[in-house]
């Protein structure tokens, strides 16, 4: 007899049986991994907490889970609908192990809830999951300049977390002030400014510097769109600076500089 059916996964629902199925995968009669003994069907008066009716599925494969001889895991071709969608399973034809008596004989059906994970909800500051450790680069509303390059402790005082919108930016001004060819395990990475910057004032040498810088920012994986110019400062012509503006996956960064360091 059927017992219970329920989703464990986003396309798995598993069946519970009062006695051991016979499941032995070789396909011959009483075979219990055949699929076609199995059916699934949606309910399209149940809505899911998405708003719309239980989505059709298909079963796909089936497997014994394994140290429980009377449940089977039926898995389906696609996800269910999240909570709030209704299921029916179908089965008919199991055997039970030792073939003295036919599970359901007229077949067994049982109705189950669909799950789906959630999604979290996007945020400017924490939507994507690199994370780095919170080391400034460069001095910044409540970083002193005195702390550079050094890691900065959370409240519990463990190391504290960029991620983010942060943790682009500190990324980019990685990429943008790092010399080109000095990490061995990532080739090309770095723009490597400091061999040109007794030319900066040329302007075909700042816009291939740009297209550089440009082509660098692209490479992080949140980069949608990226335009960067190279500027000279008005307060000290010797001074040059990235001007960035990106759209990214995390959010719009505008106006965002990071001085060319020429040493």
């Amino acid at each position: 007899m059927l017992l219970t059916a329920e989703a464990i996964r986003e396309n798995v629902v598993r069946l519970s049986f009062d006695h051991d199925v016979y499941f032995s995968r070789w396909h011959d009669p009483a075979d219990g991994s055949f699929i076609n003994r199995y059916s699934i069907a949606a309910d399209p008066t149940a809505i899911g907490i998405d708003g719309l009716p239980s989505r059709p599925v298909a079963v796909a494969d089936v497997k014994k889970v394994a140290g429980f001889a009377n449940q089977v895991d039926v898995w389906t071709d696609r996800k269910f609908s999240p909570t709030g969608s209704r299921y029916t399973v179908t089965v008919t034809g199991l055997r039970s192990v030792d073939m003295t008596l036919r599970v359901n004989p007229a077949g067994a059906t049982m109705t189950f809830e669909g799950v789906q994970q959630g999604v979290p909800l996007r945020t400017v500051d924490g939507t994507i999951g690199n994370r780095d450790f919170a080391n400034p680069q460069m001095p910044g509303p409540g970083i002193a300049a005195t702390s550079l390059g050094q890691f900065i402790p959370d409240d519990l005082g463990d190391y504290a977390i960029d991620q983010g919108l942060v943790s682009y930016k500190k990324r980019v001004f990685r990429r943008l002030t790092s010399k080109k060819g000095q990490f061995r395990h990532l080739p090309g990475y770095g723009v490597g400014v400091p061999s040109f910057s007794k030319q900066l004032a040329r302007a075909n040498l700042t816009g291939s510097i740009a297209a550089d810088a440009e082509d660098q920012i692209r490479q992080e994986p949140e980069t949608i769109s990226v335009e960067v110019a190279l500027r000279q400062s008005d307060e000290d012509p010797s001074l040059f600076y990235y001007r960035i503006n990106a759209r990214t996956t995390l959010g719009v960064v505008s106006d965002y500089e990071v001085p060319v360091p020429t040493r």
